[in-house]
């Protein structure tokens, strides 16, 4: 193998980056660039759509919400949820190891929870000045 004479001389003569490296770098522009996550763009524009309308308009919308916060400048902060449970069907399995011995996992149901939240900062006149969202 050639000796380099700069650490990153080597990175820097094309063909040499390491295939891994190469996705992840476009793993990362598709997520900074929203394609990765279809959803993305469209639930930002969602909550940020909010921001200037008064509470009253937001709690219209969403209805009452889940939980009421402050935050650390004593802020209002509306919170609201959406619980989704998804069951799945997996089928048995089996397997024999290397010793020959023949292991079976039976048929079984999984249950996914995801839960989407939507967080809205009022301002002192009742007005929306912050939205987030999180999905987890």
């Amino acid at each position: 193998m050639r000796q380099f004479s700069k650490p990153l001389e080597y990175f820097k003569r094309p063909g040499n980056l390491p295939a891994s490296l190469i996705w992840l770098i476009c793993l990362l522009v598709f997520w900074q660039s929203g394609c990765f996550l279809p959803g993305v763009s469209y639930r930002n524009q969602e909550v940020k759509r909010f921001i200037g309308r008064t509470e009253a308009e937001l709690i219209q919308y969403y209805g009452q919400p889940q939980a009421v916060e402050y935050d650390s400048q004593g802020r209002k902060v509306l919170v609201f949820e959406w619980t989704t449970e998804r069951e799945s069907q997996n089928e048995g399995t089996a397997w024999t190891d290397s010793s020959g011995i023949t292991h079976y996992n039976p048929p079984h149901t999984s249950t996914r929870t995801t839960i989407e939240q939507r967080k809205f900062t009022i301002d002192k006149d009742g007005k929306v000045i912050k939205a987030k969202w999180r999905f987890y």
